[in-house]
């Protein structure tokens, strides 16, 4: 299974780029593509003499040392420059979020990988990608970034589960843990929620968070909502007084 979006389009070896001569044991297969301008809003990609950019990974090995090179050459986040296995997507019932209008690409994705072994990466090129305005394209509600930043912490949390302290998973858990943070900070009404939340993460990864111990022992034991709000609020403000 693979995927074309509708304002993309693909030279005439585009399926044939997935084509390998033994892929039983591989569970993903993905190539390059190329744009006009560089992806994202980061980076110090360089253009080709023609002008474009080319994006692409080259290896065969399993997820969890493949995923960082492919988050690294800007290429996990797309679909449509991945062939998926159809028996993997069914028997696991994978389906897109439909309650998401952007990120759910890498949602997919990444829920697709926890269930997968080895993947195998190229740099052939035949999708040409037009890249979008990204700041207007991602602005996202607190609900939606919450959605999406729980499903890839779960996803990313399951292929690293016995390094539960690799570098994606710390990245996805602090990057869930602030968005509660921010959210209890600026919306009142939303704090018992955040704390909830917050009190899930510790239960799944208490050793690696990067809030205080004492916040983390009081917030993940404390049945109190009014002590737990206290001890989070001057967390909050002694953090900010060593970051000034």
């Amino acid at each position: 299974v693979t995927f074309v979006d509708s304002d993309d389009w693909v030279g005439d070896t585009y399926l044939d780029n997935y084509s390998i001569k033994d892929n039983n044991s591989i569970d993903l297969i993905c190539q390059g593509y190329i744009t006009t301008k560089p992806v994202f809003l980061y980076g110090n990609h360089s253009p080709k003499e023609n002008g474009t950019y080319e994006y692409a990974v080259k290896c065969n090995d399993r997820i969890q040392t493949v995923i960082p090179q492919m988050f690294k050459g800007r290429v996990i986040h797309f679909l449509w420059i991945m062939a998926f296995k159809r028996i993997i997507i069914n028997q696991n019932n994978l389906r897109f979020d439909e309650r998401l209008d952007n990120g759910e690409d890498l949602v997919f994705i990444l829920k697709y990988l926890s269930f997968s072994h080895m993947v195998t990466c190229f740099d052939r090129f035949a999708y040409h990608y037009a890249v979008p305005e990204w700041g207007a394209k991602y602005a996202r509600s607190f609900e939606k970034e919450i959605m999406i930043g729980e499903q890839l912490y779960d996803s990313i949390r399951q292929i690293y589960k016995v390094e539960p302290n690799n570098e994606l998973c710390r990245y996805y858990r602090e990057d869930l843990v602030s968005k509660y943070l921010q959210e209890f900070c600026i919306n009142p009404s939303n704090r018992k929620f955040c704390l909830r939340r917050i009190r899930k993460i510790l239960q799944k990864d208490f050793r690696y968070s990067q809030i205080f111990i004492m916040t983390r022992i009081i917030i993940l034991f404390d049945c109190s909502y009014l002590f737990s709000k206290v001890i989070l609020m001057m967390h909050l403000w002694f953090k900010n007084e060593l970051t000034k």
